[in-house]
């Protein structure tokens, strides 16, 4: 198999990728030990060019046994496992007895290593498995040294080699059905001598299974957050092509792996999770809308290898604040995709000197950068700039100044920036009957702002029409908020001035000790001005 049309025994093995070394020690025991009695199927073997989900429909239907390979830890390939197994599981509704020997059961052996059976087929969703029909092969995972060790105790029957021995003599045990079934007489006599033989190709695999263990990762930890993101290939309802990257991400299915409670509000080790289950825990739309956005241009920015781009900076909380880059692409051949990406917290910085002063210099921060955003003539938000963008580049740039805006907002939220008390002690007391119309103003423009730049990032191409239609609000988000910045930061500049000149008051300069100069009397030797000019009383006498 496949396409085997022998009377011998079909066995298919079932396996993820990472445990492939498992799968060819365990398919040299079985031919060795079982030559011309049964066929087996592994996808490693099947020829190249040929459609394998049809392969595998194809060989899984002949099959009389299905060996299930697991090593009880969750790998990216056992979704092609459960595949296998999820057709067998299926194709047993429709045919549950063996085709050439009809009164035989077909069945699945798991195979599990270092696990016990339910542990390992709940990794596989909707499988029927009758644990007593066949006999599971577990290794203690604590110490598989000692059970190197032990392997050869013919008096323990726990001993990893029994176990093995038990497994071949149930395989055997069922070809000999088979072959009494066919009414042919060339059984596997149960001799001393045969016993022997499988006992030995028993200890081979034991030794070589165990070998292969030891050398595995046994415990591993990601310090860091980290989402794995898939991407189904994009189908349309008619199964046709759909490459929209603006419900790229609503369709991924997401994994989290590392500490991400503090990220995403989400517990280790929970299951794959769609786009709306993974935001449920976001502060708000905004919120959601930018991770969205900025985790399409991501992948986008990966998928070009334009890794100079590869990572954004972002907030799921408005509390922290969050670098995000994609560290490992996969493309699978059924075109789906999956991208592993870091996401790192900032680290906030600490005060800078006492807490007055590291709320001034963080306003400072946040009503300086606001500007150079938006209010100078050449700032990389200005109507002006956004009017001389390449519309193929003007969606880029909208997320770019939502990014930035969100990341001055996060600053303002840290610090207490927008508190009332904050503002009232930068611009002073006299401004307190201004303070409710500025916080309208302000939510007014930004809510403006925020729809617009949606707006584009919803299109997929920018003409010039949403060109003119965006820069307008802009424009009047720059003329509404362009005084009341304009004070603010002149009043975070003058009070550091303040602080900074009652720290530090200043002195007058004292001048160098070598530019000092000695009090001399004129005409003294030791006076390098002219010692030799006679006085003016002299010059008087001497022209009289």
């Amino acid at each position: 198999m496949p396409y085997s049309n022998s009377n011998a025994l079909n066995v298919f093995l079932s396996y993820a990728s990472e445990d492939s070394s498992i799968a060819d020690a365990l398919a040299k025991a079985l031919r060795a030990a079982f030559v011309d009695h049964i066929d087996l199927s592994m996808m490693s073997e099947f020829p190249s060019g040929t459609k394998w989900r049809d392969l595998i429909q194809d060989s899984i239907s002949q099959t009389d046994i299905l060996i299930a390979i697991a090593t009880g830890q969750l790998k990216p390939s056992h979704s092609f496992t459960g595949y296998e197994i999820g057709q067998f599981d299926y194709s047993l509704r429709d045919k549950p007895k063996m085709s050439r020997f009809p009164e035989l059961k077909r069945g699945m052996i798991p195979f599990a290593v270092l696990t016990r059976v339910p542990d390992t087929t709940n990794e596989f969703e909707g499988i029927d498995i009758d644990p007593t029909q066949f006999r599971d092969v577990r290794f203690d995972p604590t110490d598989l040294e000692a059970n190197l060790a032990g392997m050869y105790d013919p008096n323990d029957d726990r001993a990893p080699e029994a176990k093995i021995y038990k497994l071949l003599r149930d395989i055997e045990d069922l070809i000999n059905k088979t072959e009494k079934s066919g009414q042919r007489r060339n059984t596997i006599a149960q001799t001393q001598a045969r016993i022997q033989i499988l006992q030995g190709h028993a200890k081979a695999l034991c030794k070589d299974i165990i070998g292969i263990m030891l050398n595995r990762e046994k415990d591993v930890k990601i310090p860091k957050s980290k989402l794995i993101i898939r991407l189904d290939p994009p189908r349309d309802g008619n199964g046709e092509s759909d490459a929209s990257e603006e419900t790229r991400i609503e369709r991924a299915t997401l994994r989290i792996e590392g500490p991400c409670y503090e990220a995403f509000g989400l517990e280790e080790n929970q299951p794959a999770l769609g786009w709306r289950d993974f935001t449920a825990k976001a502060d708000d739309e905004d919120v959601v809308f930018g991770w969205k956005q900025a985790l399409n241009a991501l992948i986008s920015s990966a998928q070009n290898s334009n890794f100079v781009d590869n990572n954004v900076i972002l907030s799921f909380d408005r509390k922290k604040v969050f670098r995000v880059f994609v560290s490992r692409i996969a493309v699978y051949y059924s075109d789906a995709a999956e991208y592993q990406v870091y996401v790192v917290e900032m680290l906030r910085s600490p005060d800078w000197g006492d807490r007055d002063t590291t709320i001034l210099l963080k306003a400072m921060e946040v009503g300086l950068g606001y500007r150079f955003m938006f209010l100078e003539q050449t700032s990389e938000f200005s109507p002006a700039v956004f009017k001389a963008t390449n519309p193929a580049a003007f969606k880029e740039r909208a997320l770019k100044m939502l990014i930035g805006i969100n990341l001055l907002l996060q600053i303002a939220e840290q610090y207490k920036l927008n508190e009332a008390r904050t503002i009232l002690n930068i611009l002073g007391i006299d401004a307190s009957n201004d303070v409710d119309e500025m916080y309208k103003t302000w939510n007014r423009e930004k809510a403006l702002l925020y729809t617009a730049a949606r707006d584009v990032l919803k299109l997929n191409e920018v003409t010039n029409a949403d060109k003119d239609k965006f820069i307008e609000v802009v424009s009047s988000f720059g003329e509404h908020t362009n005084t009341m910045n304009l004070n603010y930061s002149t009043a975070v500049l003058r009070l550091l001035q303040r602080r900074i000149e009652t720290e530090y008051p200043s002195k007058p300069a004292e001048r160098p000790p070598e530019a000092r100069r000695s009090r001399v009397k004129r005409g003294d030797a030791r006076d390098p001005r002219k010692p030799d000019r006679p006085s003016r009383a002299k010059r008087r006498r001497a022209a009289s």
